[in-house]
């Protein structure tokens, strides 16, 4: 078998000249370019004769404003940061109705700010030592008891630290003789 060296030695019946040298037809090539360039600005040009050029070209504004923002990175969300105070133990009361009292708090709070929660905790855990050691333990009778202690520790914490940093005061432990 010869090899082909040149367009000359392939039989003229079986040239067809530019499909020789290209690896698509021309009809495929202009189907490509109507695709990639003429739909998109016939879309254009029909969105323009349907509502004006002014309303198109605000409705490409908000699209491009909208692909933007998909990709923005936005800020995460921090979980929150519980933390949980040394076990209070304290005699309740006076005389025959002395109580004692076990328990232990958990302080819901943000992470920006855990650490100023934290630097408080020592004015935190006296202010609840005294007020355990005063309610007696009036505080939580009745059904919605501690309900009231909760909310009632809540408000303190808050009032110590100087600002409401603390979302909750959560009762984990509670003990009562």
């Amino acid at each position: 078998m010869s090899e082909i060296k040149t367009e000359q030695d392939v039989p003229k019946e079986t040239r067809t000249g530019w499909a020789l040298r290209a690896p698509f037809n021309k009809r495929l090539a202009f189907t490509a370019l109507w695709v990639i360039g003429g739909l998109p600005i016939a879309a254009l040009l029909g969105l323009m004769a349907a509502s004006g050029p002014e309303r198109t070209m605000a409705l490409l504004h908000q699209g491009w404003d909208r692909i933007g923002q998909a990709f923005e990175t936005r800020p995460t969300t921090r979980p929150p940061v519980y933390i949980t105070l040394p076990d209070i133990v304290v005699n309740a009361g006076h005389g025959t109705h002395a109580r004692h009292l076990k328990t232990r708090v958990v302080v819901k709070t943000s992470f920006e700010n855990a650490e100023k929660v934290e630097q408080y905790q020592a004015e935190i855990m006296d202010m609840l030592i005294e007020f355990f050691r005063t309610s007696g333990g009036e505080v939580t009778q009745g059904s919605a008891g501690l309900y009231r202690l909760r909310a009632e520790m809540l408000r303190r914490i808050n009032l110590v630290v100087g600002e409401p940093v603390v979302e909750q005061a959560l009762i984990v432990e509670f003990l009562q003789q």
